[in-house]
């Protein structure tokens, strides 16, 4: 897979791992099922951001921080934490799930929340990259690392 050159690939972060994100399938199962794609823009995505009137979202994890696997039990304490947060701030969200070859990590997709906002969870709770978007635009991959 060829780097991605309109986000620079932070200098500590293997091209394997970047793989990893980019070829990941984010998901959400409930209320309806969604997929979202590093570098792709979804119809149905868009059609329910429009239609509950979002204009951004991100979705996020606190599991396993700066790509480090951790115990079940210490990545689901992490995503409660991360959750407490989400909900004192009054985001709404839906669970999901980022999914790749031969690994899962429970997530939240978080409607209108900036990017700037999006990234500051993201060094908060240790992690080296999310997900944003805006409505009618491609999903990017976004490192919160140097």
């Amino acid at each position: 897979m060829k780097k991605n050159y309109f986000n620079p690939l932070p200098k500590h972060i293997p091209q394997k791992l970047y793989d990893a994100y980019v070829l990941a399938e984010y998901i959400v199962e409930k209320p309806f099922f969604l997929e979202i794609k590093v570098n792709q823009n979804n119809h149905q995505f868009n059609d329910y951001l429009n239609k509950n009137n979002y204009t951004s979202w991100g979705f996020i994890t606190a599991w396993n921080p700066y790509s480090k696997e951790l115990p079940l039990t210490e990545n689901k304490k992490r995503n409660q934490e991360l959750l407490k947060e989400l909900e004192e701030q009054n985001y709404t969200y839906l669970d999901g799930e980022g999914r790749g070859d031969n690994w899962s990590e429970k997530s939240f997709l978080v409607f209108d929340i900036s990017k700037k906002d999006i990234i500051q969870l993201a060094k908060k709770h240790q992690q080296n990259a999310v997900l944003f978007g805006n409505i009618n635009e491609e999903a990017q991959l976004v490192f919160c690392i140097e």
